[in-house]
């Protein structure tokens, strides 16, 4: 079952909304270009199934997070990381 989910996030203003943009963009790439090197026999080979893709906008104090996953365990995942990368962004 697919999937799909938009966090918005308000800022107190526009550059802390970037900053944020900035911050996860990062996160995003190294996520979704993740690759699993699985042994079979004497190859490597590597493992490039995607079960979800993420985009991430602003829109003056907004943050916008868009997750689309193939199913819910991704769905849910996904959006669990974000929000603890928020968390950790209101910390600071």
């Amino acid at each position: 079952m697919k999937g799909s989910i938009q966090l918005i996030i308000n800022f107190p203003d526009e550059i802390s909304a970037k900053n944020a943009k900035t911050a996860l963009d990062k996160e995003v790439s190294v996520a979704e270009n993740q690759q699993t090197l699985l042994k079979s026999s004497s190859d490597l080979k590597i493992n490039t199934n995607k079960r979800f893709s993420s985009e991430i906008t602003y829109n003056k104090d907004k943050l916008v997070i868009t997750v689309n996953a193939e199913d819910m365990v991704s769905l849910r995942a996904t959006a669990n990381s974000y929000l603890r990368y928020l968390q950790v962004m209101e910390k600071i």
